[in-house]
């Protein structure tokens, strides 16, 4: 776990060097006049968007915490679209190595399944992703972060989906 925290210290500085290259001139500007940061969220506001897929909820909490500092700059998302497992119901039969890595692309409806579909997917699967996803939403609130969602949309879906009306 503590080579998992020196690549998270080590993404939040080069997070916080690019963030500074973009963000520069307008935080410059309000740090010389003394400004609050609220002031540079009226005029522009500024988001930081973190993405570190991370299942282990301590590393994510350590990746929430070191992103919470760049809150006086902008406002700072955190994603949460993690998933706990990969889909192994996705995968066929064979070593069809392409499956098995889109398995673990994130979508919507393996957080919440729409119920036409939800008899197709795992519904423990979909229980231990949803889980995860409030659990690091709790994280994000007490930090103040905001949370963000990248996913892939359309994914695999069995075939036998089709006779769906």
């Amino acid at each position: 776990m503590a080579y998992n925290i020196l690549k998270l210290k080590n993404l939040l500085v080069i997070l916080i060097v690019l963030s500074s290259f973009y963000a520069g001139k307008a935080v410059e500007s309000h740090v010389k006049t003394k400004e609050p940061a609220s002031a540079l969220s009226e005029k522009s506001e500024k988001i930081f968007v973190i993405h570190a897929p991370i299942s282990d909820l301590d590393e994510f909490r350590e990746l929430t915490r070191q992103a919470a500092r760049l809150k006086p700059y902008g406002r700072v998302e955190v994603n949460v679209s993690k998933l706990d497992d990969k889909g192994f119901h996705e995968i066929p039969e064979g070593r069809n190595y392409w499956y098995e890595y889109a398995s673990y692309n994130p979508t919507p409806y393996k957080f919440f399944s729409d119920p036409k579909i939800a008899p197709f997917i795992p519904t423990d699967f979909v229980k231990k992703n949803r889980e995860l996803l409030v659990a690091k939403a709790k994280i994000l609130r007490e930090f103040g972060l905001g949370g963000a969602f990248w996913s892939y949309e359309l994914n695999f879906l069995p075939e036998e989906i089709l006779s769906i009306n």
